[in-house]
């Protein structure tokens, strides 16, 4: 695979001359990484960067083990709350629930 650089020398040539040190490559993991941190939405973050696959973002988008911590911890409460409000949890997948107003989800 060729260097970010030499696909875009006449990028990195402006970036460098207006004092930026980085590759259009550099600004584009940290466009997907601020957007998905934002949004935490993978598709979201996939469409604005014009990726076919979502696999292809997600080598994008930077988590960190804090984030992953807090969002597992959100989830925990989340279902903790249903447990006790008498809810079941979460359908599986392809498996199909009604809610109160009869709608599938």
């Amino acid at each position: 695979m060729a260097s970010p650089h030499r696909r875009h020398p006449d990028h990195s040539r402006f970036f460098r001359g207006i004092g930026m040190p980085y590759s259009l490559h550099q600004c584009r993991h940290s466009f997907g990484t601020s957007l998905y941190r934002q949004t935490r939405d993978l598709l979201t973050t996939q469409d604005a960067m014009r990726h076919s696959s979502p696999t292809t973002t997600r080598g994008y988008v930077e988590t960190t083990a804090p984030a992953a911590t807090a969002a597992m911890d959100r989830l925990s409460a989340t279902l903790e709350g249903r447990r006790r409000r008498g809810r079941r949890a979460p359908a599986r997948t392809g498996e199909v629930t009604r809610t109160r107003t009869g709608v599938d989800r």
